[in-house]
């Protein structure tokens, strides 16, 4: 068998590759082997048929603006969060970029209790206003004189891996 799972049918679209109409993709060990026109159903251990119109296959989708502290928010004080696989995975969304839910003082709560349970590649943006979207009130700085570099810088310093995940 070449491939470990042959997904046949789909209307591929990718536009890094130039490709827009249906084509079979053959995947080994996780990774994508062969995007071509007709793959024998015989050379895969597993097969999905993709069946009826306008069904798309593409590469992982990336949400470029999200909020997912889901968590580590309380409900009805600050801004409320999704849960990162519903808006993720679920819907097709393999990346996730959350822009500043969390501030410089309450970033490691989406690293410890965030990021590790959820199957949706989050990459987080720190909100340089203290506590961000987490509490009452206004999120962002409204002035550069409310900005605290040495937290800032803190705040990466405490969480490097953070910062190294792209």
């Amino acid at each position: 068998m070449a491939y470990d799972l042959l997904i046949k049918g789909g209307h591929v679209l990718d536009p890094g590759q130039g490709i827009d109409g249906s084509r079979d993709i053959g995947i080994t060990n996780g990774l994508i082997d062969a995007i071509e026109l007709d793959i024998p159903a015989t050379t895969a251990k597993r097969v999905i048929q993709i069946k009826g119109d306008s069904r798309y296959v593409t590469p992982g989708l990336i949400d470029i603006h999200t909020h997912v502290a889901y968590g580590v928010t309380t409900h009805g004080v600050g801004m409320d969060s999704c849960d990162p696989d519903q808006i993720g995975v679920r819907a097709g969304v393999t990346t996730m970029l959350d822009c500043g839910s969390v501030g410089v003082a309450n970033i490691g709560a989406l690293a410890a209790h965030v990021i590790p349970r959820a199957k949706t590649r989050i990459i987080p943006f720190v909100n340089v206003g203290s506590y961000a979207h987490t509490m009452p009130g206004v999120a962002d700085v409204n002035s550069m004189d409310e900005v605290n570099a040495e937290a800032i810088a803190s705040c990466i310093g405490a969480n490097p891996r953070l910062h190294q995940r792209f």
